[in-house]
Order: structure tokens, then C-alpha cells, then sequence
């Protein structure tokens, strides 16, 4: 519930005989905005339980809420890239050398009227249009990096290809990621079965090297899924057939709600990876020569 107002700011404080001063109630809405996807008819809910007969309308969740949300998205500042190089960014897997998982996550769309744009926001995989996002996690469970929108139909190597230069990597460093990375630079990937050619016979299975290395690929990324999870089925995102409204105030939403979901992973304790170290994360020795990474 709304704080009452001798507890509050000066900014925030009430006019004589007036409960709640529209500037705290402005600021509300701003954390039911981040929690909730922010419909009209909602807010109005809210705001009756906690006091407020009449609600708000449209008018104001577009001249109020969305730049208040736009303006704490320009100013968070949670997602560090320089993060990745916490001497405790350790994976018991990948001890040195490595820093990050990388993913895409998908935002539910409504499906434009215009045919040509459904085109290229369509994505069979979800069976809806989507926008993506793509995000990088470490393995203490920060957001590293973040870069949004890009459409359905983009391709995820190529959305890391085309923002390389905003995350640029050591010349020693190395990312995780899924089989859809097949062309992108410093990220490691699993060993993918060769393909059956006509009439040629069928090519070798894996090797028990290559599926154990798999699997410790795979136990290394389901540790940060959460992260992507968290995103991905936020409230504010869950309404269907998808978000609706303008492209500016979808990229606000995303902004904060990316910022939130990282300021909850950092300052929440019980949040936190465990990690490893603290270790240097440059493999290389004194004299620069290379360390065999691969064991036995």
C-alpha cells in the first residue's frame, strides 16, 4: 500500500486534506508498471484497492508512467560488462578462460496489422511474433550485457555478430552458448553430430569425449538458466497474444525490467552465484605461452 505522506519526501508530500499527492501516486504506478503488464483496466484495480476511487486512463499512463519509466531506465545503471571479470566468475567446468552465457530472450508481440512486418516478427518456434532480446549472464548470475530490439526472425549469431563492437572481448576470453551460435567468434558450443550425407554412409556418432564435454557444457548454462527464465516470464510480459502498444514504450518496459531483474541479482544475497576463486581469468602464463584447457 501507498506510504502515508508524513513518512514520505518533500517532493512527495500531500496538499492539506488530500491523502496522496499525484506525484507519489505517479510512482507507484511506476513499480506496479514494472510488476504487472500495465493495462488500464488493471491500474484502475489497484489504485481502487488502495484508496483511489476514479483510477487513471490512457492519457496518463502515456504522459506520467512511460516517461517516469523511461527516465529510471536511462539512469539504472546495473548492467556492467565489466562484471565478467570478477576475480569469482569461476565456473568448476571452465575454471579460467571463460566468462559468460549468452542467450536470446523472446518477448511476446501482438501481430501487427501490417503484413509485411508480421513477416518478419513471426517466429515458429514460439508459434507467436516476438521481439528479442539478447543477454549475456555471468556465472555469478549478473547481467553482463544486454542489447534489445531485434525481430523475431533475426537470427541470434547474427545479433551477436552485428553488437560484437558494444561487447568486446579479450583476446584470451570465451563465451558459452547454444547450437544456434555455429558462426559466432569466442563462444564455445557443443559438438554437434555430423550430418548424414545422400547417399553416403552414416557418418560416426559421437565420441564419449565429446558427449562428456556436452554435458558439461550444458550443466555450466542450466546454472545461470534462471536469469532467462526470470526475464522471459515476467509479468509484464505475459499477457496474450502479446504486448500491445507503441515500440517506444515496449523499449522502456524492457529497459526497466532488464535493470530490475539485474539490481535484484546483484544486491539480493540469497540471488547470488556461488562461483569460484578469487582467480585470474587470463589463462595465459608469465611468458605467454598457452595452457592446454582441454584435459585428458
Amino acid at each position: 500500500t501507498l506510504t502515508p505522506s508524513t513518512r514520505l519526501p518533500h517532493f512527495f508530500r500531500c496538499r492539506r486534506g488530500e491523502r496522496y499527492s499525484m506525484t507519489l501516486i505517479h510512482f507507484y504506478l511506476l513499480y506496479v508498471f514494472i510488476h504487472m503488464y500495465p493495462q488500464q483496466n488493471q491500474m484502475k484495480l489497484i489504485l481502487r484497492v488502495n484508496g483511489m476511487k476514479t483510477g487513471i486512463g490512457k492519457t496518463t499512463c502515456r504522459t506520467k508512467i512511460v516517461p517516469m519509466a523511461i527516465a529510471l531506465a536511462a539512469s539504472m545503471d546495473e548492467v556492467k560488462w565489466a562484471d565478467r571479470l570478477d576475480p569469482r566468475n569461476h565456473h568448476a567446468f571452465f575454471p579460467v578462460g571463460f566468462t559468460t552465457v549468452w542467450d536470446t530472450v523472446p518477448i511476446y508481440v501482438a501481430t501487427p496489422t501490417n503484413s509485411r512486418m508480421n513477416r518478419y516478427l513471426y517466429q515458429p518456434k514460439y508459434k507467436n511474433c516476438v521481439m528479442k532480446v539478447q543477454v549475456a549472464v555471468s556465472f555469478l548470475l549478473q547481467i553482463v550485457y544486454y542489447s534489445c530490439l531485434h525481430i523475431g526472425t533475426a537470427h541470434d549469431g547474427s545479433i551477436y555478430t552485428n553488437t560484437l563492437d558494444q561487447h568486446p572481448f579479450e583476446t584470451w576470453e570465451w563465451g558459452l552458448g547454444d547450437m544456434i551460435y555455429q558462426t559466432a567468434h569466442h563462444l564455445l558450443l557443443k559438438h554437434r553430430k555430423p550430418t548424414r550425407r545422400r547417399n553416403q554412409p552414416p557418418p560416426p556418432p559421437l565420441t564419449s569425449a565429446q558427449l562428456a564435454a556436452n554435458d558439461r557444457l550444458d550443466f555450466a548454462r542450466s546454472g545461470v538458466e534462471r536469469v532467462f527464465a526470470n526475464l522471459t516470464n515476467h509479468k509484464a510480459f505475459q499477457s496474450r497474444p502479446g504486448f500491445r502498444g507503441t515500440l517506444a514504450s515496449l523499449t522502456a518496459y524492457v529497459h526497466v525490467i532488464v535493470q530490475t531483474t539485474a539490481a535484484m541479482y546483484r544486491h539480493h544475497k540469497s540471488r547470488h552465484g556461488r562461483g569460484l576463486g578469487p582467480y585470474p581469468h587470463d589463462w595465459r602464463d608469465d611468458d605467454d605461452r598457452t595452457v592446454d584447457l582441454t584435459g585428458p
